[in-house]
Formats: structure tokens, sequence, C-alpha cells
């Protein structure tokens, strides 16, 4: 997790040029709905781009104001 944390705030970093503090926690989604939901949009866009399949991205893609492929 040490190695994702500091991929995360290097990226955070160079984006603001240093002026993000980013704090990461690692929570299970199980107790926490809000964190289950943002799961299931995730693995949505996962499926677009990993397996081509657009199945569940197409039920949200209108809501998405941007898009970035990194």
């Amino acid at each position: 997790m040490m190695a994702f944390n500091g991929y995360i705030e290097g990226i955070f970093y160079s984006m603001t040029n240093g002026k993000c503090n980013v704090i990461i926690n690692h929570e299970s989604s199980f107790n926490d709905k809000a964190l289950q939901t943002v799961d299931i949009f995730c693995n949505g866009i996962y499926k677009r781009y990993e397996d081509n399949d657009l199945d569940w991205y197409n039920c949200f893609k209108d809501k998405i104001a941007l898009e970035e492929k990194i």
C-alpha cells in the first residue's frame, strides 16, 4: 500500500505544484454505502478500458463531467 500511496500522492503533488496535501485512508466498503457506490462506478470505468465492456459504463456516462485517461 505504501507504493500505491506514494504514486497517488505524487500525482496530486505534480498536478498542483506542491500545493495539495493528500491524506490517504484505506477503508473496507463493507459497511460504507458511499464507498460501495464509488466502487461500482470505478468498476464500470475499469471494465470500459480494460475489457471493452460498456454495459455498466453506458448507464452513467452522461453524468461524467470530465474523463481523462492518464
